[in-house]
């Protein structure tokens, strides 16, 4: 199935979802692979910011659908544990190095709206999820360990 997901209902969406670039950047090489827009009528263009493009593919993961007033403190505590779990989602450069970046509080915050077509789970099953992830990495550990 494919994922489907809705942005326009965040506030600010213009501002929070998309990176402005040039119109004539859109043929980039550098985004290729990007989501972006193009609006000709006001001679504009964006590309998808890559916080908003893992929020929605971590609504899969995380397994709620859509992030609101109600719930985005649970969805941000998701989040928080699954990249405490695995690792950052996402890696920012600086001085063209690169630095691991954690999803935060304030970027789930700013993206109340966002919706997908996400199955949604339970705490406890989610919670199953992330424990079953941790024992398969310790034991990957205990395994590597016993090889040395």
């Amino acid at each position: 199935m494919a994922l489907n997901w809705r942005i326009d209902t965040i506030e600010d969406f213009h501002n929070i979802c998309w990176i402005p670039i040039k119109v004539k950047e859109l043929d980039d090489q550098k985004y290729m692979h990007s989501t972006t827009y193009h609006n000709e009528e006001k001679k504009e263009a964006g590309v998808l910011n890559p916080v908003t493009n893992q929020l929605i593919w971590a609504t899969m993961i995380v397994g709620m659908f859509k992030i609101t007033k109600k719930n985005w403190e649970e969805f941000y505590w998701r989040v928080h544990l699954y990249e405490d779990t695995i690792g950052h989602f996402l890696t920012k450069y600086e001085n063209d190095k690169p630095v691991p970046y954690f999803i935060t509080a304030k970027d789930i915050h700013n993206h109340i709206g966002l919706s997908t077509n996400a199955d949604t789970i339970t705490k406890t099953k989610f919670i199953r999820k992330i424990a079953d992830i941790h024992r398969e990495k310790t034991s990957f550990n205990i395994e590597e360990k016993k090889d040395d």
